[in-house]
Parts: structure tokens; C-alpha cells; sequence
């Protein structure tokens, strides 16, 4: 294809032939500008081109922004997270109803990732509590706007909106979040707080947050036997190493206690 063999262009040639690119006001020309963009790292610059060529047509506006959508996935950085959001926000502008709804979360989810929580809110905003919106998405935005709270420093708030998401989401996504609000209660110092909360999670990543909370107070002997049954695969990579490293400097220590090792 034209993309193909024109991404595999010298990087000094590259500037002119985008600007060639530019010029020409044939649509397709926007559509093989945004793609080389996007392939040659700014999505951001794709995604400006492909905004300011939009079609009138809902259903090719659509095609558009989804074929740059589907390069974009494939970007792990902050500002592809970010422009994926946008571009799936865009999409639920141009969609019906249910699926409108189903656009917003995922751009809400995608704005989250990408640490843009003012558009994560917007996403979100009214859709957790949104009647017509389908229970699984309602549900899961509900989720989200948990995350969003924590990730916000608000864990009072994250905390009483967790609890009425016990029944209404599945166990996985509760466990999860809860998770993830525990290791906020850690951070922050709360560990009588953070240790309440995971003490009901026997999954192995629960497990191996409750031997890191459990160190952090100082029970040398709780901590070794939470990371023993948590095992080394739990977590990614980095975080198994370390807690290896750490069972393997814990377990020759002949107290069961020591409260000033987690100060």
C-alpha cells in the first residue's frame, strides 16, 4: 500500500513529504498524511489532520477516525493514550445510544490512562448513574470514576463510592479497584486502614499487598508468610523481583516483629 511504502521513508525526507502531503486537498491525501503521522510518532499531528478533514457524512467521519484509532491502539505512550481518548470521544459524538454510551467509558478509561482526569470526568459525568445506559456500562463507569477518585488523592470519597459497587460489578473489577485503594491507604501512611481492607482478598496479588502493608507496620513474620503464599509470579516482572529480593533479606531475621522497619 501508498502508507507502506511511504513510511519507510528517510527521516530527513520526511518533513517535506508531509508538507507536500499537506497541500493537496484530496481527502485521501489528509487520510495518507494522518497515517504516516501517526506511524512516524505524533498522533497528536494525525489526529489534527484527520479532525480538520472529517467529512460531513457521520458514517465516513466514523470510518476516519477509526482507522487512525486502530494505529493508535497500537502506541503505548501517554500521548497516544491521550489521543485515543480523544478520537474514541469523537466517535461516541457521531454514534446512537447505546453504543454513544459504551464510547464515552472506554474514552473515560483512556483519558484515566493517559492521567487526564478533567476528561476522564467529563466522559463520566452522569453516565454511572445514567438509567439508559446499559447496567455493564453504568457499572463499569462507576468503577472508573473510583479510579479517577484515587488516583485524585480523594480515598474517603473513593472508599464509600467502593462500597456500593459490591454487588453491581464483577468480583475481579471490585477486587481490583479495591486493590488499588489499599495501595493508596499504604501510600498515604493509613495502614491499620489499608490492612482492614485487604485482609478479605486471598488472591495472590491480594496476598502479596497485604505482605508489603504487613511489612510497612513492622510484622516481620506476617509479611514473610503473606509473600510466601502470594509465590513469585504475582505481579508483573519488577514487582516480583523486589518482593523476591525482599523475602530473601526477611527471612533470615530471627524477630517475628520490628515496628521501625516500616518508618
Amino acid at each position: 500500500t501508498a502508507v507502506a511504502a511511504l513510511s519507510q521513508a528517510p527521516e530527513r525526507s520526511r518533513p517535506e513529504l508531509l508538507r507536500l502531503l499537506s497541500a493537496e486537498s484530496d481527502p485521501s491525501a489528509r487520510r495518507l498524511e494522518a497515517e504516516l503521522r501517526a506511524r512516524w510518532g505524533d498522533p497528536g499531528g494525525a489526529l489534527r489532520v484527520v479532525m480538520a478533514a472529517l467529512p460531513p457524512d457521520r458514517v465516513q467521519a466514523i470510518a476516519m477516525l477509526r482507522s487512525l484509532l486502530d494505529q493508535v491502539r497500537l502506541m503505548p505512550s501517554p500521548e497516544a493514550l491521550q489521543v485515543q481518548a480523544r478520537i474514541l470521544e469523537a466517535v461516541a459524538e457521531r454514534s446512537p445510544g447505546l453504543q454513544a454510551s459504551r464510547l464515552r467509558l472506554e474514552a473515560a478509561q483512556a483519558y484515566s490512562a493517559a492521567g487526564d482526569k478533567v476528561g476522564a470526568r467529563r466522559m463520566l459525568g452522569g453516565l454511572a448513574g445514567d438509567r439508559s445506559a446499559p447496567v455493564s456500562v453504568s457499572s463499569d463507569a462507576a468503577a472508573t470514576l473510583v479510579g479517577v477518585l484515587i488516583d485524585e488523592g480523594k480515598l474517603e470519597e473513593a472508599e464509600q463510592r467502593l462500597r456500593g459497587l459490591r454487588t453491581s460489578v464483577p468480583v475481579d473489577e471490585y477486587d481490583r479497584v479495591r486493590r488499588k485503594l489499599v495501595a493508596a491507604w499504604m501510600r498515604k501512611g493509613d495502614l491499620e486502614r489499608a490492612d482492614s481492607m485487604i485482609a478479605a482478598d486471598s488472591s495472590v496479588e491480594g496476598l502479596a499487598l497485604s505482605g508489603r502493608v504487613r511489612l510497612y507496620q513492622g510484622d516481620i513474620r506476617g509479611a514473610v508468610e503473606r509473600f510466601k503464599a502470594a509465590g513469585p509470579y504475582s505481579g508483573d516482572r519488577a514487582e516480583a523481583t523486589h518482593r523476591t529480593a525482599l523475602l530473601a533479606l526477611l527471612q533470615p531475621l530471627e524477630v517475628d516483629s520490628q515496628p521501625a522497619l516500616g518508618r
